[in-house]
């Protein structure tokens, strides 16, 4: 994720931030307010006690543990996305946060799962990247209502064309600057499932299922480009809507947050989607295949980053006890009060995806964590399979953490781990 450029002693690894000096699990409570201009108060967020989901070491580890290529990784690599195998209200739930091997969790529910090691969606690690098909992580599935007899699922997912890498032949002309600051190329794809979710594979042929993409064809010289590290999809008045992120600044392409949507008919097409171009535009920006299209004016084909959302929004959710969508991510944040900066895990509050209130920190985020969300399988029961309501005390923060106990890879192996959130 971005936070990598936050570190001094970090290295990237796909979608992997690698950061020397490891940090210690946070088991004390932590407490947080935030206050708006208007004098509103917008949350107090309690955390509990840190609970470890899964360990990504030893026996627990379905994929390699040496190698240099790491085509078959099992470590927790995207924020953690959870949902239901049915409609049912004692549905099991499936958990998702894996490599660009992708494997999930299974159980009774989020407090109880057990590792499948079964790879439900492999990369194609594609060397041409025209074809927008190298490694790829499934991240954001979404779940259309019509119960358990609906087998087909579509799923946005996170792309990235290294071409740094041994595998990339003379793909890179700066191979001595180190990454990911060139020769990286991002972009949001589509997957889809025709099994309920149980396996996934790519929505058309590649490359066309490009969702989005920087209006910028890739070279041998090019910066970190394009778009990625997605929320997971929530839908809002007949419209799916899912945060995308620019890492930094290239030509018409502005770092930061952007917001994208397509209507719920039309989420088996990759082309629908239209990005968020500025109060004047709205939801008007349609990104383009560079290969195919050149643009007069790329500009208009660059979404605009949403002023409002100040830092790195990983998932989306209905919180029920405001009656708001609620962001979590991770990003610096300065304190209202003392103007203390600081790096930690933030929500914030909307009542339409686009305008945020100012963010509330939750807590401080050690250097070796990353991927925060919320997730809440029980307040999320009976309103469908997508697990994306979360409650006033029934929830969990979700964040991974590296470690190098019992782990041979030498940028580390990776934990999940939660603790209780209660919203006062």
């Amino acid at each position: 994720m971005s936070m990598c450029h936050s570190f001094p002693a970090a290295m990237w690894l796909g979608r992997l931030c690698v950061v020397a000096a490891l940090s210690v699990v946070v088991t004390t409570a932590a407490t947080a307010t935030a206050t708006a201009a208007n004098g509103v108060l917008l949350a107090t967020p309690v955390l509990g006690p840190t609970e470890l989901v899964r360990n990504s070491t030893g026996t627990f580890n379905c994929g390699q543990t040496s190698g240099t290529l790491y085509r078959n990784l099992d470590i927790p690599d995207l924020p953690a996305r959870a949902w239901f195998a049915n409609d049912s209200t004692t549905s099991p739930t499936t958990l998702l946060s894996s490599w660009a091997a992708s494997r999930l969790d299974h159980g009774p529910s989020l407090d109880n799962l057990h590792r499948d090691c079964r790879v439900v969606f492999n990369s194609s690690w594609n060397t041409d990247p025209s074809f927008f098909d190298d490694r790829t992580w499934l991240d954001a599935p979404y779940f259309a209502a019509g119960g358990q007899g609906v087998k087909t699922v579509y799923a946005l997912a996170h792309m990235e064309f290294h071409g740094w890498t041994d595998a990339h032949p003379k793909m890179c002309n700066n191979k001595t600057n180190p990454e990911p600051q060139y020769c990286w190329y991002n972009a949001v794809v589509l997957l889809k499932s025709v099994d309920g979710g149980q396996t996934f594979s790519h929505a058309r042929p590649p490359p066309e299922h490009l969702v989005a993409a920087a209006p910028y064809v890739y070279t041998p010289s090019t910066p970190s480009l394009g778009y990625g590290d997605m929320s997971n999809v929530i839908e809002h008045n007949g419209y799916l809507y899912a945060f995308i992120h620019a890492r930094r600044d290239v030509g018409a392409v502005r770092a930061g947050a952007c917001l994208m949507r397509t209507a719920v008919s039309n989420f088996s097409d990759p082309a629908s989607w239209r990005a968020w171009g500025g109060e004047s535009r709205g939801f008007a920006v349609r990104f383009i295949n560079p290969y195919r299209e050149k643009p007069d004016d790329p500009a208009e084909h660059a979404c605009v980053p949403v002023p409002s959302m100040s830092f790195l929004p990983l998932a989306l959710a209905f919180n029920t006890f405001y009656g708001r969508f609620m962001a979590t991510g991770e990003g610096q944040y300065v304190d209202p009060g003392t103007k203390q900066r600081s790096v930690g895990y933030q929500i914030a509050l909307s009542d339409d995806l686009v305008h945020w209130d100012p963010p509330t920190l939750l807590r401080v985020k050690g250097p070796s964590d990353n991927y925060a969300a919320i997730l809440d399988d029980t307040a999320s029961r009976g309103f469908g399979r997508n697990i994306d309501r979360v409650a006033k005390d029934s929830g969990y923060l979700y964040f991974t953490q590296t470690t190098r106990e019992g782990c041979s890879l030498p940028f580390g192996c990776r934990n999940i781990y939660r603790q209780g959130i209660e919203f006062q």
